[in-house]
């Protein structure tokens, strides 16, 4: 998966690949109409993640936002745009396609696609890369730019106190580490920032298409459709409650003391942190130092390795993927 997002993409993956003809095709024009009420309802969105944003940075209100530092100001602005989105973004890839294989059966071409020579490979494949490449790309370009935005402000960063920001960040962490060991971590942070976007829509779209080769009816299609919602909804909030929680010092404290009730080991942290990580995009707190580095590293023992931990659960999500669309290949040319 990662090859080709960096690479030329597949033959079955590119447009003018019969089975993408296809499914493209399929898609139903948007009437005149239709794209006015699309932009009314997208300026309407804008506008709601902006007053979210303004309410978060002020304090609902309470503060002047612009006081803040730069980079502070722009996380707090786009921090919960994102994560509302992200998770949209999930279950949009997610519930359209568990009814994949049975809507082909209901319009009979299902039959006519396996007898065709690797009919079976290109239309799966095909139809995860629509997902993927095309129907949620503009939604994906949404979150990179965010991403980008506040990459930049994390570079304003390293250059405040005389180019010693990062130095001052690390000074307290656990193990100490040279000043370009330091930088690579914080590299490979943003780097699985980046990356996961993509890697999460294209193993919730996989996800989707595996269990559209197991569940037929339309009862049973409906069912995990609310499952995988309500499923999606308790990680983002349970999310929302470990980020609020690392925030607060007093509760920060509380979770991460031995001799508190409410302990958590730093191996249940770790779990916690990059399972949020790929699944409820904790991973923009990598691009904004004050948190990450400011608190996550000091308070939570080798926490400065977590941005390479999500860089390797990255490419294990990228992996599962692969392997996950050749069982679903296989299982769709053998079983249906």
């Amino acid at each position: 998966m990662i090859r080709r997002l960096i690479g030329t993409l597949p033959d079955w993956a590119q447009k003018s690949h019969p089975h993408m003809r296809y499914l493209l095709a399929g898609e139903q024009k948007t009437s005149r109409w239709g794209r006015v009420i699309g932009f009314l309802s997208l300026l309407l969105i804008i506008g709601m993640f902006a007053m979210i944003g303004y309410a978060n940075a002020s304090t609902f209100f309470q503060t002047n936002p612009f006081e803040l530092p730069l980079s502070m100001l722009l996380f707090e602005f786009l921090f919960w745009a994102m994560l509302i989105l992200q998770v949209g973004l999930s279950i949009t890839a997610l519930l359209p396609i568990v009814n994949f294989v049975s809507t082909e059966k209901a319009k009979q071409t299902w039959d006519a696609i396996r007898t065709t020579h690797h009919g079976t490979n290109f239309i799966i494949r095909a139809r995860w890369a629509t997902t993927v490449f095309y129907r949620l790309r503009p939604v994906m370009l949404v979150l990179w730019l965010a991403r980008l935005v506040l990459i930049g402000a994390l570079l304003y960063d390293l250059t405040a106190f005389g180019g010693e920001y990062l130095s001052s960040l690390s000074a307290n962490i656990t193990p100490k580490l040279p000043q370009w060991g330091v930088l690579m971590l914080v590299v490979m942070g943003i780097t699985a920032s980046l990356l996961m976007p993509m890697t999460g829509v294209g193993i919730n779209a996989a996800l989707g298409l595996w269990l559209s080769t197991w569940v037929q009816k339309r009862l049973y299609v409906a069912m995990i459709q609310i499952f995988l919602v309500m499923l999606q909804t308790l990680l983002a909030g349970g999310f929302v409650i470990l980020f609020l929680s690392l925030r607060d010092e007093q509760l920060a404290n509380q979770l991460l003391s031995p001799n508190s009730p409410s302990y958590i080991p730093t191996w249940g942290v770790w779990i916690l942190l990059l399972g949020f990580s790929l699944f409820a995009d904790w991973g923009v707190i990598f691009l904004y130092l004050g948190l990450y580095a400011g608190t996550l590293w000091a308070k939570i023992p080798y926490g400065i390795f977590l941005g390479a931990g999500a860089l390797a659960m990255v490419l294990v999500q990228a992996f599962i993927t692969d392997r996950l669309l050749a069982w679903t290949v296989h299982r769709a040319e053998w079983r249906e």
